[in-house]
């Protein structure tokens, strides 16, 4: 699926969830709403996935935990991060 493909149904999930729940609650309960609306949609989602980062030969073992993994693409709920398929390691800052 390509980037604008993942985009739209995201954004399409996002306006669900909102539809449904509308504004108030704590971001932890719209993202696993989110998590959820698309798993629905048969779209592979994990939230809250470690990212470890190096920085000349030191290693920080979680440096951040990104909200959303869609379709091996590193999601933020307020922006969009970077774009990553290998989130194993980040290798640059």
């Amino acid at each position: 699926m390509d980037e604008n493909t993942i985009s739209g149904k995201i954004i399409g999930a996002a306006i669900e969830v909102h539809r449904i729940l509308g504004a108030g609650l704590l971001e932890s309960v719209y993202q696993q709403c989110l998590v959820r609306e698309l798993e629905l949609q048969g779209i592979l989602v994990i939230s809250e996935v470690p990212i470890s980062a190096d920085y000349k030969g030191l290693t920080f073992d979680v440096v951040y935990r990104t909200d959303l993994l869609v379709e091996d693409k590193e999601w933020k709920l307020n922006n969009l991060y970077k774009w990553r398929s290998d989130l194993v390691r980040i290798r640059s800052f």
